[in-house]
């Protein structure tokens, strides 16, 4: 199992993590996904956190998933109306203008932690170098459709099924 989660390399570019249930569902009865999570997934968004200078989120998932500036990055929240008393935390009120602001700044591994319309658009305006997809109770059909879904043109890269959840990563040909 190491060697699996050690191939989560450093990547200088825009990294997507995000995890659906076993139906594809994005959030649990609750509104948050922290209930579709198991331990191994938690470890794996940790193991992501450290490669990243920058985390980025929307307003609604910071509220709802309460979110607080990691240890040793910054956190960028999309949101006209949320506040983090950190000096750390970045407020960016416009996706479309998100990601070009972060890198204006020198951020340069950027792991998007968003919901399912932000992640949505930066799949399908093809700001995404990779998208790190995690199906609880795993199925690779849940994971292709998810994809589709967004309007990704990313590849099927890597996939592992670790203690009954899939781990699936999308590139940009296979690259």
């Amino acid at each position: 199992m190491q060697d699996w989660f050690d191939s989560y390399s450093d990547l200088i570019g825009v990294r997507l993590n995000m995890i659906v249930g076993s139906d594809g569902e994005f959030v649990d009865e609750n509104g948050s996904s922290r209930g579709l999570s198991n331990d191994l997934d938690r470890k794996l968004i940790g193991h992501l956190r450290r490669r990243a200078d920058v985390v980025v989120t929307g307003g609604n998932t910071a509220r709802n998933e309460l979110y607080r500036v990691p240890s040793h990055c910054s956190l960028a929240v999309i949101s006209s109306n949320f506040e983090i008393d950190d000096e750390r935390y970045i407020r960016l009120s416009d996706p479309a203008r998100a990601l070009e602001t972060l890198r204006a700044a020198g951020f340069e591994r950027i792991l998007l932690e968003t919901g399912p319309s932000l992640s949505k658009f930066f799949l399908e305006t093809d700001q995404v170098d990779e998208f790190c997809l995690t199906v609880s109770d795993g199925s690779t059909e849940i994971a292709a459709k998810t994809v589709a879904t967004f309007g990704s043109n990313l590849q099927l890269f890597a996939a592992e099924m670790v203690e009954g959840s899939l781990f699936t990563r999308w590139r940009r040909g296979n690259a």
